[in-house]
């Protein structure tokens, strides 16, 4: 197994590769991991505000999700990836074959192997397009926001750090 990669005959995307490269070490994969897990957590947060002050329908729920993985080697490598996660809040729960199809009843009859898998039980979901309707009326009818479609962003006005407007084509 390995990488396969196109087009490095081209010198203009050596740069794009070894910065690549350097992404795939663990320090850099730790790193990463925590900060994307300060992200969701941020976002988890953000949302949960946003929902309380507007109180947006767009099916939002938290049902979690399950991980799953067809070989022991393969869960107990993502159970070690797991474990660093926790140290940031990450939260998980090793579930057996049985339990996986208990939780997801839609695995019964699978013919995939089920060695066992992972809850996720903060994973939430929602119906995107319900969100971004909803929140493109709280911008124009509370907020006096205006949309444009089809129009560029040639310039973001910022000022004291915030975004004050978009320059546009």
């Amino acid at each position: 197994r390995g990488i396969s990669v196109w087009g490095l005959a081209n010198p203009a995307k050596w740069p794009w590769a070894l910065a690549f490269l350097g992404q795939c070490t663990n320090q850099a994969w730790q790193g990463n991991t925590e900060k994307l897990l300060e992200i969701a957590h941020r976002s988890r947060a953000g949302m949960s505000a946003l929902n309380k002050r507007h109180s947006i329908e767009f099916d939002w729920r938290k049902p979690g999700k399950i991980l799953l993985y067809s070989t022991a080697n393969a869960l107990a490598t993502a159970l070690r990836s797991m474990d660093f996660e926790s140290q940031f809040g990450g939260r998980h729960q090793l579930l057996g074959a049985g339990e996986c199809i208990e939780h997801e009843p839609a695995l019964k009859g699978t013919s995939g192997k089920i060695a066992g898998g992972i809850l996720l039980p903060d994973a939430e979901v929602a119906d995107c397009n319900k969100f971004g309707r909803a929140i493109a009326s709280i911008l124009v009818n509370k907020l006096g926001a205006q949309i444009n479609y089809g129009v560029r962003v040639s310039r973001i006005v910022q000022t004291a750090g915030r975004v004050k407007a978009l320059e546009t084509s």
